[in-house]
């Protein structure tokens, strides 16, 4: 009878709780400026729903709950005065901010008036169940309405935060987790403002009245940045045009299109029957109606490959059923989609779009500038 007390003692009970060690809850903070843009970002204001950067949360370890976080606007109102503080203040942003997460399934408005410094609650808390994944990872992605400069003098604005107030992130009987890092992936180097304020932007913006008439080309925040898949029709570059000043005809448009032939299928090929020799394997649409296509590319090319990674690059002309009419003052999103359906997934065919040029007039026949290009898609891993 001893020997069987000592095996259930000594083997058993000793085992399973060496097996059932809990990790310790923790999370990670990263400040990201929007894919696409430049740590110096120029637009012309106003600008409605401007894209200022996005705030990821990863959680690792024990249970956690993400019930709400800090978030602060701050602005200067001479935006290239490295000396000049950025301050905790609106500036002249005239309709508030947003949060968006989970794929817009969730918008979080942003009083101006309750503002610079917000507390994002979240009407539902994000979850971390270790049980059923090791990693949660969620992303809040931040706009706001920017108007016209204060003054003679472009402003500045970035996003960031108050470290006076609390992340609320709490285990499973509600204590506040306190094992966290934050990374603000590009801090700017100037000023960073008054006290116990710190700017993560990764992303500055300066805000300038519309000047002369223009076609501003930009790329949109729903342009695909890493997967794809080998069907017809995949969405390879979302772009918006805006007018400024005048009405606005597009005419044509030019694109680069690099693409790879690991499997050497020939399918970016201009002298086969299939692939990116068919008519219409790459087509402009307007998101607005994308049961027509609003114009076909045609690739410039002897009998060398349509496309190829890393180089050669292919232009490809725009041939458009009819002009584009971008009325003044508003935006136009548009995507190109390209048939990658005799492309090869199993060894990880690319293809990346880059907007190079576009052909416009302002309605009025004065002068324009066209303004943001290239515009440059993520590389499509298939």
């Amino acid at each position: 009878s001893n020997g069987d007390d000592d095996d259930s003692a000594a083997v058993g009970d000793d085992d399973d709780s060496a097996d059932q060690v809990e990790e310790e809850p923790r999370f990670h903070m990263e400040w990201m400026r929007p894919y696409g843009t430049n740590p110096v970002e120029t637009i012309v204001g106003p600008d409605q729903g401007r894209a200022l950067g996005t705030v990821v949360f990863s959680f690792r370890g024990g249970y956690q709950e993400l019930h709400s976080f800090p978030l602060s606007v701050f602005f200067r109102a001479d935006h290239d005065d490295v000396l000049s503080a950025f301050v905790p203040d609106t500036g002249v942003i005239w309709s508030g901010c947003q949060v968006e997460y989970g794929n817009f399934a969730n918008i979080i408005n942003l009083e101006v008036q309750d503002g610079p410094n917000w507390e994002v609650v979240l009407e539902e808390p994000v979850i971390h169940d270790p049980n059923v994944n090791k990693l949660t990872q969620v992303q809040f992605n931040v706009s706001c309405s920017l108007g016209e400069p204060t003054d003679a003098n472009p402003d500045a604005y970035t996003i960031g935060y108050n470290m006076n107030s609390a992340v609320t992130v709490v285990n499973e009987i509600g204590v506040p987790v306190d094992t966290y890092t934050v990374d603000p992936n590009g801090k700017w180097l100037y000023n960073e403002g008054p006290g116990t304020f710190e700017l993560y932007p990764g992303f500055f913006t300066v805000v300038e009245t519309a000047g002369p008439t223009a076609l501003w080309v930009t790329l949109d925040a729903s342009s695909p940045t890493q997967d794809g898949y080998p069907i017809p029709g995949l969405v390879t570059l979302v772009f918006n045009f805006t007018a400024y000043g005048d009405d606005v005809l597009v005419s044509g448009l030019d694109l680069s299109v690099f693409s790879s032939d690991n499997a050497a299928s020939y399918w970016n090929r201009c002298q086969v029957s299939y692939g990116l020799s068919v008519p219409g394997a790459i087509e402009l649409y307007d998101t607005s109606d994308l049961s027509t296509p609003t114009g076909t590319f045609t690739p410039l090319s002897g009998g060398m490959d349509c496309t190829q990674a890393p180089s050669p690059a292919i232009v490809d002309g725009a041939e458009l059923s009819t002009q584009i009419y971008v009325p003044e003052g508003q935006t136009m999103t548009f995507q190109v989609q390209i048939d990658m359906s005799s492309a090869s997934a199993f060894v990880d065919d690319v293809v990346r779009v880059i907007l190079e040029n576009v052909t416009a007039s302002a309605e009025s026949g004065g002068s324009l500038s066209i303004e943001g290009l290239p515009v440059q898609g993520g590389t499509l891993v298939l």
